[in-house]
């Protein structure tokens, strides 16, 4: 499954491939309940608030998945007439096993919600103007994105909220939304680390066990020379992600792991990695040592806790160099 989280996993310098000051608002029970129960991983970004950031517009493009780059792009093409002001987006990576939850969720296949202040009628008709693809499902109008007939729609659910993302996803987050199949307000387990994050920063994000174990291994690669470090990663459970601004960009990652032993365990494995890629650093590349100097790793019970601070200028200067990119990490 490529990992579609990189908005907040890649925010780090810490993933070595190089998702306070201002908080997020809660997201209602009403937008939850418009993503199917089966998903994998869950992200949110305050854009309102993220828009101040210096850094943000150009981390944006670098970060937000595909299906989000092509709403926003679609909504702000020349000539199109509607206002959309966006002011917040969740997404999530949504299963397309029709009534199997038991198999893996499919890579790629992402719905969003993009929340603001809308007009859907006057919208409507400005965007019906522009002779988009439409599909029809009950009395709801689905404008193409992108593909055709086959891509990524978008859809007004009310005057606060904007679905978005590939027909059957769509299709899976209107029946969630009214009620005719299980929502994301049913995976008890996810909406529980859901709740934990909700509130955390401008981004935020949670990942099941599949996901988690993924990222984790992502994270300090160099970890993978320590043969203890697979196996007490594969039984991660999940991953609770917060970056937020205060002067620059504070990340955590807060991964549960089986018992307070693998958690200890696997603190002292990652701070081995990451020593180790410090000081390679060092030989060619001072700068990612230096803000490797600002990561802090520790366990908590079960928790393994990973935070880091990255200044302004830090970050500025890893957008410079595409290190967000999604590209470079599928």
């Amino acid at each position: 499954m490529k990992l579609r989280f990189q908005i907040c996993l890649a925010a780090c310098s810490l993933t070595l491939f190089l998702s306070p000051g201002i908080r997020a608002g809660s997201l209602d029970s009403s937008v939850l309940q418009m993503f199917p129960k089966n998903i994998a991983e869950f992200a949110y970004a305050n854009i309102g608030e993220a828009r101040k950031v210096p850094w943000f517009a150009q981390f944006e493009k670098q970060a937000l998945p595909a299906v989000m780059r092509d709403f926003e792009e679609s909504i702000n093409a020349p000539g199109m007439q509607a206002d959309f002001p966006v002011d917040q987006v969740a997404w999530a990576i949504v299963s397309t096993n029709e009534g199997d939850e038991s198999k893996p969720v499919k890579s790629g296949q992402i719905g969003g919600v993009a929340i603001g202040n809308f007009q859907p009628v006057q919208e409507e008709a400005s965007l019906q103007s522009q002779h988009l693809i439409t599909s029809q499902m009950g009395d709801r109008t689905l404008f193409s994105i992108a593909g055709g007939p086959d891509g990524i729609f978008f859809v007004f659910m009310d005057e606060h909220t904007v679905a978005f993302g590939p027909r059957k996803i769509l299709e899976h987050m209107i029946r969630a939304h009214d009620g005719e199949e299980d929502s994301l307000l049913q995976n008890t387990e996810m909406l529980t680390r859901i709740t934990q994050a909700d509130g955390g920063g401008i981004f935020w994000g949670v990942l099941n066990d599949s996901a988690t174990q993924m990222a984790m291994g992502q994270l300090v690669p160099e970890a993978g020379m320590f043969p203890q470090a697979a196996q007490l990663i594969s039984k991660m459970s999940a991953l609770l992600i917060t970056v937020s601004e205060s002067k620059g960009m504070e990340a955590r990652f807060q991964a549960v792991s089986a018992s307070p032993g693998d958690a200890l365990l696997l603190s002292q494995l990652l701070q081995a990695g990451v020593l180790m890629k410090r000081y390679r650093s060092r030989q060619g590349n001072a700068e990612l040592a230096e803000m490797l100097d600002g990561v802090r790793i520790s366990a908590d019970g079960n928790l393994l806790d990973i935070t880091f601070d990255l200044s302004d200028e830090q970050v500025e200067s890893l957008v410079q160099h595409k290190t967000f990119a999604l590209e470079a990490v599928r």
